[in-house]
């Protein structure tokens, strides 16, 4: 039984090699900024997703028995970290995030449209300038907002 919601996606995921890609939407106090890890523009859900190549990095988790909010960073290269105003670092707390699987052909189409994966909110954000400059994310789950209240 696969995770999928879509028939499609969940075939897609069954086989032997695939094309997966993660798509991401932060929302950002001033503008929702929308990312891919692919090559070009990538449309669904009504909203394009620009390609940064590689989307950077994105931790991983480890599965747990305790039930512990799970948090994410997201360290985004490839794009201008001028795309995110300094004034949003401090003002986004709390603000959606939203992570997107999806497959591809091998002739670039997708399969079916890329669902949920994982969602939350900012936590904390920032720009890290130097040679390959980039814009670092870091969100909680979304539910882990009434863990702390």
């Amino acid at each position: 039984m696969s995770w999928f919601q879509q028939a499609a996606n969940g075939t897609e995921a069954d086989k032997e090699a695939v094309c997966l890609f993660v798509a991401v939407s932060f929302a950002f106090s001033s503008a929702t900024i929308r990312v891919w890890s692919g090559f070009g523009d990538l449309s669904f859900g009504g909203f394009t997703y620009t390609g940064t190549g590689e989307l950077g990095k994105i931790t991983a988790h480890t599965e747990q028995i305790m039930l512990v909010s799970e948090k994410k960073t997201y360290q985004l290269t490839g794009v201008d970290p001028a795309l995110v105003p300094e004034a949003d670092f401090d003002s986004s707390f709390g603000r959606s995030v939203t992570e997107y699987f999806g497959f591809l052909t091998q002739a670039g189409a997708q399969v079916a449209t890329p669902e949920i994966n994982w969602e939350g909110r900012i936590d904390s954000c920032r720009r890290v300038d130097g040679s390959t400059p980039l814009i670092e994310v870091n969100a909680e789950y979304r539910l882990s907002l009434v863990d702390q209240t």
